[in-house]
């Protein structure tokens, strides 16, 4: 019993304190009969329950800040409007050592430099790869670049259009999902919203870049036309692909951070695909013809 009044756990609360303390009354010497036995039996069962249940809150407690700061990474590397440094102050100074300790670890994936070398550097190797694909493209295409060397000035402001709307919406799916806002319910909600935002900007992308090339006085209407056509479809693909491909990564359980390099190496090769065909048809083809002339467009 002595021992007993001695243990108290530094962790403890005041009022489980007080509860410890309370042994005190408790006759020293040897219980003589079974109601001191039993207040005995419920103090020391009390204080086993009140240690695990501390035990268990401190578990939950590390957990939770665990998460917290996997969130704040998320945003801080993906373009949040929350930084790390702007928050790490609230609760990051107030995880003691031993909590640290014990979570960092798992926080950063265990991983050595080595490893993490390899896997950024597979997957870039792997994407430089698919991405000179475009080269294909382009040579196959030699005889429409040369009768129509407009469409050349404007691949990279197409191409680029690709990569930033489906980065855009690839990033914003990763922090729905590091913050754990998309879930099974919420999937397809997002998904037909983003259907949605797709052609909203398509639509509004393609006024802004009919001006931009309207401008260009060298540019012939037909030329014009396609260009603006062409940025539409990439758009819109881009922005349903951006936000399609971070969900299916962590369905096939890959790191849905990688989608945010693969979908610009999407859209540089489907960029320039899609402007071929869309230039070809319209330019090079008897439908551009029979479209001309019906436009009377010179």
């Amino acid at each position: 019993m002595n021992a007993l009044r001695q243990r108290k756990p530094s962790y403890l609360n005041p009022s489980v304190e007080t509860d410890i303390e309370c042994l005190s009354l408790i006759p020293t010497s040897n219980p003589t009969n079974d109601k001191d036995r039993d207040e005995i039996s419920k103090v020391i069962n009390r204080n086993e329950e009140l240690e695990n249940l501390v035990v268990s809150l401190k578990q939950l407690l590390r957990k939770c800040r665990y998460r917290e700061k996997k969130i704040l990474v998320a945003l801080h590397n993906f373009g949040g409007e929350a930084a790390l440094n702007d928050l790490e102050s609230e609760f990051l100074t107030e995880v003691d050592e031993q909590i640290f300790t014990e979570v960092a670890p798992t926080f950063f994936e265990n991983a050595t430099f080595l490893e993490n070398m390899i896997n950024r550097s597979g997957w870039l190797i792997g994407l430089l790869i698919f991405q000179s694909c475009s080269s294909f493209i382009l040579s196959s295409n030699e005889s429409l670049i040369q009768s129509h060397p407009n469409i050349i000035y404007f691949l990279t402001m197409l191409v680029g259009a690709g990569g930033n709307a489906g980065n855009q919406a690839t990033v914003r799916v990763i922090r729905e999902i590091a913050v754990g806002s998309l879930n099974d319910k919420t999937r397809w909600p997002y998904i037909f919203r983003e259907f949605a935002m797709a052609l909203s900007l398509a639509i509004i992308i393609g006024v802004f870049g009919m001006i931009r090339v309207s401008l260009f006085s060298s540019i012939s209407t037909l030329e014009a036309i396609s260009i603006t056509i062409a940025l539409m479809l990439i758009v819109f693909i881009s922005v349903v692909i951006g936000a399609l491909l971070p969900i299916f990564f962590q369905a096939v359980h890959l790191d849905p951070a990688n989608s945010s390099t693969t979908i610009q190496v999407i859209m540089d090769i489907s960029g320039v695909l899609i402007t071929c065909l869309v230039a070809s048809t319209l330019l090079d083809s008897s439908f551009g013809h029979i479209l001309l002339q019906q436009l009377h467009l010179t």
